[in-house]
């Protein structure tokens, strides 16, 4: 393997207003590899318009933000982003907001202090292997379609060669 080689890299959009969190989640993903690029944004607002300037495969959204506090938050931002590829991190465990969360669009619900970095991974190997499959059920032909496929199964590639799997 080439020291210089260069990798496909996962860009997360971070919405995060308590920097301990973001932080804690910015160690967590760096802590095996390299594989993550995080940027950070402390309001639904703010987030909102990252992900419109910015080029992100998956954003990890908190529910509780200066500017927006439960479902609303992640109702908000899949209205804005339908194809967004959201994972929903909250303080609280609370299985009705998971469902909801879920059958809203998110593509996973994650307790904050029950997360792990393996399940943090996972859920982002996930969220990108379901949008890899949705996207060629759609089938192949349009130049964008192919990049995106073909940026998707590099990063699932590097993502089994990192943490092993199917």
């Amino acid at each position: 393997m080439s020291l210089f080689r260069k990798e496909p890299k996962i860009h997360i959009l971070l919405i995060e207003d308590d920097s301990v969190s973001a932080e804690l989640i910015r160690v967590r993903l760096r802590r095996k590899n390299r594989v993550f690029k995080v940027e950070v944004s402390t309001s639904l607002e703010g987030g909102i318009l990252s992900y419109r300037d910015g080029n992100y495969d998956v954003v990890l959204l908190d529910l509780g933000l200066p500017d927006s506090k439960g479902l609303s938050t992640a109702e908000t931002f899949m209205k804005a982003f339908p194809g967004a590829l959201v994972i929903v991190l909250t303080a609280d465990d609370d299985e009705e907001v998971a469902i909801k969360s879920v059958l809203s669009g998110a593509q996973d619900y994650l307790v904050k202090d029950e997360m792990r970095t393996n399940r943090l991974t996972l859920s982002i190997r996930n969220a990108l292997g379901r949008m890899h499959r949705d996207r060629e059920l759609q089938g192949a032909g349009s130049p964008e379609l192919e990049a995106d496929l073909q940026k998707l199964r590099a990063i699932t590639e590097q993502l089994k060669r990192e943490y092993g799997g199917r």
